[in-house]
């Protein structure tokens, strides 16, 4: 067992089994920091009598001061000065160049408002606030045309723009601004390195929260050390963490190294983690309040769209109950039985002591077997739910999104010409020219997206209905899916439509969605109490 001293105290890093040890040792249960705890060596030694302990000591933190609410802070910014240069005819919104005077003087920031407030142009604006001569842009392919525009757009003096597309691109001697997709920046790495860069652009940031892919690898280095050399970093994202507090410390790392030095220190501190048979556990959210002050005092900007749009209508989440005949409510059964089964072979994995290699193969294999029977039941699920998108798309443009190339391909059967596509598998060219079409032909009724390939980076203001025939687990790729739509240049109230059979998988993962994302609202946004 694990225990940090911190201050004048041990915390326990303890499993749910372990509580009994612990009473018995004489550890009280601190609610608020979600921790068994003791002040004296003697419990500490006690509980040595029980169990192997080891103990981390935790890194000094500096003195934390939570405000009483977030208005008024300049992480919350609503305006900002008139002195920032901005290309002629053009301006800033007020709280985009408050968001622009709080970057000022920081060497990393990062710019997290909620999906749709405008974070690329707040972006080139620190570019011109700075008159930087290097820019490098990393963005998901989908978004590097996007990036383009708003910089041909945006940007008050000139510099070259060069769009890489593939890794094999020679870096041009008129550098200026090169924007280059993250899959591709791993093979780049030797040539952009012999580059000095005013600024690194991470768009999409959260792209980078686990330390272990090759991507993060190649944008930030192995445990941080070894990243893309930049003389500022600025990162944008309107979902920081997906899901969990855990996915925040690869770019707090990279943006605040003098903060945020440990993995260990910010698991046990903000992750409520403890040490389980096959690792370190960090799926938690401890004193949650106090990093988010770190964060917004530091490094973080972030704005509500209440906050800062007092004109943008609202947005409504409606759960549509489908009803279900007996044939496919065998396959809803069947397919909610054996997610449990699934479930309950990993955790007794877990509680033998397996491996985390067996764990991930064991949960890997889970998921194959669970694709075969999502599309199963989605397939079953359809013509209820083609009755409903037709409906719709009969009173008004309407953009639905899905994940299997199943209900893909039935929409796009449906509608044929009236409809328009973005999947993986629609080159970044057509994807922005079915964009385009989308918000200005009469007749295009009906945006198709995958939410994995649509979710994130483009602008479907056109319509004001977002139905969504399957979900993700992460509440963050949800909701930045639904803000296509709900964004700057929408004038209706914009409602998300999530499509539902009764006690079903479904109705489980929205249960889940809404409950991490309670976790993140407390995390990132809720003002303190």
């Amino acid at each position: 067992m694990i225990l940090t001293k911190s201050k004048n105290r041990y915390e326990a890093k303890a499993s749910f089994d372990d509580r009994h040890v612990l009473k018995a040792a004489g550890f009280r249960w601190d609610p608020n920091a979600r921790a068994w705890w003791c002040a004296d060596e003697s419990e500490v030694e006690r509980l040595r009598g029980f169990t192997e302990v080891s103990i981390h000591k935790e890194a000094e933190q500096p003195d934390i001061v939570i405000p009483s609410s977030w208005e008024g802070h300049p992480s919350c910014a609503t305006d900002g000065p008139d002195d920032i240069p901005c290309p002629p005819g053009l301006s800033y919104l007020p709280y985009q160049r408050g968001g622009i005077a709080y970057a000022r003087g920081r060497a990393g920031v990062l710019i997290a408002d909620m999906p749709g407030l405008g974070k690329t142009i707040q972006a080139i604006g620190c570019m011109n606030d700075e008159s930087v001569k290097t820019a490098l842009v990393i963005c998901p392919a989908s978004l590097k045309l996007n990036w383009q525009r708003e910089i041909d757009k945006w940007l008050n003096y000139y510099l070259p723009v060069h769009v890489v597309d593939k890794a094999a691109h020679p870096i041009p001697r008129s550098l200026g601004i090169l924007i280059v997709n993250y899959d591709i920046v791993a093979k780049m790495r030797p040539r952009l390195d012999a580059v000095e860069w005013d600024v690194l652009i991470c768009d999409e940031s959260h792209l980078l929260k686990t330390p272990t892919t090759s991507r993060c690898k190649a944008v930030l280095g192995k445990d941080g050390k070894g990243g893309i050399r930049a003389k500022r970093r600025i990162f944008l994202t309107g979902t920081p963490a997906e899901s969990r507090p855990a996915e925040l410390f690869t770019v707090a790392n990279a943006l605040r190294p003098d903060l945020f030095p440990s993995w260990l220190d910010y698991a046990f501190r903000y992750c409520g983690a403890w040490m389980g048979k096959y690792g370190l556990e960090a799926k938690g959210a401890t004193r949650v309040s106090e990093l988010q002050a770190v964060m917004r005092e530091n490094f973080m900007v972030r704005r509500m769209k209440a906050d800062v749009l007092k004109d943008l209508p609202a947005k409504i989440r409606v759960r549509v109950t489908l009803p279900c005949d007996k044939k496919l409510r065998e396959k809803v059964d069947e397919e909610l039985k054996a997610y449990q089964r699934e479930r309950q072979c990993i955790e007794s994995l877990k509680r033998e002591g397996a491996s985390s290699e067996e764990v991930f193969r064991a949960r890997n294999a889970a998921n194959s077997r669970m694709h075969d029977l999502r599309r199963s039941t989605t397939a079953g699920k359809m013509p209820m739910a083609m009755e409903f998108v037709k409906n719709a798309a009969d009173a008004e443009k309407v953009v639905i999104f899905a994940k299997h190339h199943i209900v893909l391909d039935a929409l796009i059967k449906e509608f044929g010409d009236a409809a328009v596509v973005v999947t993986g598998k629609v080159a970044v060219n057509d994807r922005q020219r079915a964009v385009d079409r989308f918000q200005s032909d009469p007749d295009c009724r009906v945006f198709i997206g995958q939410i994995d390939a649509a979710g994130t980076g483009i602008t479907l203001t056109a319509s004001s209905h977002v139905i969504f025939l399957e979900f993700d687990w992460r509440p963050g790729v949800m909701e930045q899916a639904e803000d296509r739509a709900h964004r700057i240049g929408q004038l209706d109230s914009v409602t998300c439509s999530y499509l539902v059979i009764e006690n079903s998988l479904d109705d489980v993962m929205l249960s889940s969605v809404n409950n991490k994302r309670n976790t993140l609202n407390e995390t990132l946004d809720i003002q303190p109490s």
